[in-house]
């Protein structure tokens, strides 16, 4: 018991001397960062007020605690351990985090779908049809003079001495009301304006159809050229008993063996090539319409009269007017020759696309056909679609065998169980055998495996 007083006195002293140590040291360490500067020292004073580096600093950090370190390990005493009651701590026990915040959510939605019918029913209330109550005005009411004997009684007074002025009055003064007779539009509609209108518009153009007639000169015109015309072909188409022939007529059967032969002594057939080409007459024809021409009969024109209006004198042209027709006139000209080089330049085009045409023809004539080459690609692809489908079959099936072959999940884990029970007992076999025990291992080489080894108890 002394034993322990005695160091228990030892403790707190060396307790109490440390304290004070660390108060003399702190207290020290803050004169030391900020010493007290004289004020009449004016060099001292402007050497304070500088800034030190980083690097100063560390330093006195550093041997500050060097000299720290050195101290304890001088001044350092072996202390008794002093035991000390003390509570154990509590901590909040862990909550289901997943399930409160299923239930947080479900709270909070079954809240906000609450307060989404309230203002729904709110909002109906709002817009919902509210009567309004009946007026006194209906069951009572509001003129003070109704409720009052005078004027009811003055109403009804008055109301008889009219009246029987009205008794008083002859039959010829007394006015009797006068109803105008129901119009006959009532029973029978009136005149459709849409039927006049289409009547009047028929019989206008019955009118006009009747009264029409052709421009002067224009029927004999018409009998003039059927005459003149039937007389210049008289001699080519008329009833002739015999009619004679332009030209011999060839041996069409000697051309076409003659066609023939050629045909098959000629190793290659070029395709047929249209060619342009144009038509020609005999001579004879045209002869014969050469002299129908000559023999043509004057047409007998009209001598041209003009047309005299009843108007005053023709003014004078100016200027102007003649400046005026001209322009009009080069530009008909100007237009007429841009209508003539636009036909001349699409009939160039069509005659260029024609050529293009031909040689198309002639190349495609030579070349192997288009179908023919589009059916052999088609196939092609046909092919090896169906090889495709295949590999991907073939590998669907694989993919299923593999699934159908693989354990369950339960005998899987079943499997895995069984493992660590045959491992425990195998432990626990090991362990009881002992220590002393030793194994000898074996290698033996096998061609199946690269290597097998033979695993005996060798106590």
């Amino acid at each position: 018991q002394r034993r322990l007083e005695r160091m228990n006195q030892i403790y707190q002293s060396e307790h109490q001397r440390k304290e004070k140590e660390r108060r003399d040291s702190s207290s020290e360490e803050v004169e030391e960062r900020h010493p007290k500067r004289p004020v009449t020292v004016t060099a001292e004073r402007e050497r304070a007020r500088r800034w030190r580096s980083a690097s100063d600093l560390r330093e006195t950090r550093q041997k500050q605690e060097a000299e720290a370190r050195e101290r304890k390990k001088q001044q350092w005493i072996p202390a008794v351990t002093e035991p000390r009651p003390f509570t154990m701590s509590t901590r909040e026990p862990i909550r289901a985090r997943y399930s409160q915040q299923f239930m947080d959510r479900l709270l909070e939605k079954r809240k906000k779908e609450e307060d989404e019918k309230k203002t729904d029913e709110e909002k109906q209330m709002k817009y919902k049809f509210h009567a309004v109550p009946v007026p006194d005005s209906t069951y009572h009411t509001t003129n003070p003079r109704v409720l009052s004997e005078d004027y009811a009684e003055a109403v009804k007074t008055r109301s008889q001495q009219r009246l029987a002025r009205w008794k008083s009055k002859s039959s010829e003064e007394l006015w009797t009301p006068k109803s105008r007779p129901v119009p006959l539009s009532t029973y029978i509609p009136p005149k459709s304006y849409a039927m006049s209108r289409s009547k009047s518009a028929h019989e206008r153009a019955l009118r006009m159809l009747t009264e029409a007639s052709t421009p002067p000169g224009l029927k004999e015109h018409e009998a003039r050229t059927h005459v003149r015309t039937a007389l210049r072909h008289r001699p080519c188409t008329g009833d002739f008993s015999r009619h004679p022939v332009p030209t011999s007529v060839p041996n069409f059967k000697q051309l076409h063996r003659k066609l023939e032969e050629r045909l098959g002594d000629a190793a290659y057939k070029p395709p047929t090539v249209p060619v342009p080409f144009n038509l020609t007459t005999s001579t004879t024809t045209k002869h014969t319409h050469e002299k129908c021409v000559e023999d043509e009969i004057p047409e007998k024109r009209v001598d041209h009269r003009p047309i005299v209006k009843n108007s005053p004198t023709p003014v004078r042209k100016t200027q102007a007017s003649e400046m005026r027709e001209r322009s009009i006139r080069e530009k008909l000209e100007l237009r007429t020759s841009e209508v003539v080089q636009k036909e001349e330049r699409k009939r160039e085009e069509r005659d260029r696309f024609i050529r293009n045409a031909h040689r198309l023809k002639a190349l495609v004539g030579e070349r192997k056909s288009v179908e023919e080459e589009i059916r052999v690609k088609a196939e092609k692809k046909r092919r090896e679609l169906v090889e495709r489908q295949r590999e991907y079959e073939k590998s669907l099936r694989e993919m299923k065998g593999r699934v159908e072959d693989r354990p369950l999940v339960v005998e899987r884990q079943s499997i895995i169980s069984s493992q660590q029970a045959l491992q425990k007992r195998f432990d626990q076999a090991m362990k009881s055998v002992g220590e002393s025990a030793t194994l000898a291992i074996e290698k033996h080489d096998s061609e199946e495996s690269r290597g097998t080894f033979d695993v005996s108890d060798c106590s």
